[in-house]
């Protein structure tokens, strides 16, 4: 009986699609991170991103049967399987609001997001809160846009955004097919933005906030109906450094086949 607990329990762990870690946690915080609680009868695992972060917020360590609650400034999030958002993941700032929490990352392992459907943001992130950071994931089609950026600090690292097409949309909500930024500090590293269209910037729209494009960053095959191919500018504080590609494939049917400023 001990021995088909023991691969039970063996084969559970090698099925989670997400793993919660805590940066610079030592191995045994690891693997308790892991199971956190596990109830063989509810079969408690985190299922979606949401959860996970909210599991990372208060996790369970069992000390001689002394049960307590431990939290962790920053967490990482593991997706190893493509992935298609649940509701409760699209308001990002509102799940990661703990307490004391500084930084949270999202690793998707080089795999593909889809949106929880076709008129939704894949993220909206509205409030001040921890760091957010996107790393190695794939944002693949949808007709509800990528990620909106209100407020915080977000990072985009090795990300790539494809086949977003917002343009049956209403009002703003037709603008910035991958990228919509009105507010907080941006990152983009190392991130391509291919086939993507919007009313106003095909690939990101950005008026207001800091944006900061780092690294080697790729636009191509994006088109806006009217200004800003791959990026409309109307406000806020842009820097460019690094690579900067803007491919001749970007269009746009009044302004900026790969860029348009009229602000910021």
């Amino acid at each position: 009986m001990m021995k088909k607990r023991v691969l039970f329990m063996l084969a559970f762990v090698l099925a989670l699609s997400f793993c919660v870690i805590a940066e610079g946690a030592s191995k045994a915080d690891y693997k308790e991170l892991i199971l956190w609680e596990y109830d063989e009868e509810s079969d408690s695992t985190p299922e979606t991103i949401a959860e996970a972060v909210g599991i990372a917020g208060r996790i369970v360590v069992d000390e001689d049967e002394d049960i307590d609650y431990k939290k962790f400034k920053n967490i990482v999030i593991t997706v190893k399987n493509n992935y298609t958002l649940e509701a409760d993941d699209v308001e990002l700032s509102s799940i990661s609001n703990i307490e004391e929490l500084e930084s949270v990352v999202i690793n998707g392992s080089g795999k593909t997001f889809t949106p929880y459907d076709d008129e939704s943001r894949y993220f909206k992130i509205t409030d001040s809160g921890p760091v957010i950071t996107f790393q190695r994931i794939i944002f693949d089609g949808g007709e509800g846009g990528g990620v909106t950026i209100d407020a915080g600090t977000v990072s985009f690292d090795n990300v790539k955004f494809s086949g977003i097409d917002v343009t049956d949309l209403d009002d703003e909500e037709r603008d910035g097919a991958a990228l919509r930024i009105t507010g907080g500090e941006v990152s983009i590293n190392n991130v391509s933005f291919t086939g993507n269209k919007a009313d106003n910037g095909g690939a990101i729209q950005i008026t207001g906030g800091t944006v900061n494009f780092t690294g080697t960053n790729i636009f191509g095959s994006n088109e806006a109906e009217t200004d800003g191919g791959a990026i409309q500018i109307t406000g806020g504080t842009v820097n460019f450094s690094g690579t900067n590609d803007f491919k001749d494939t970007n269009k746009a049917g009044a302004n900026g086949g790969g860029v348009s400023i009229t602000g910021g």
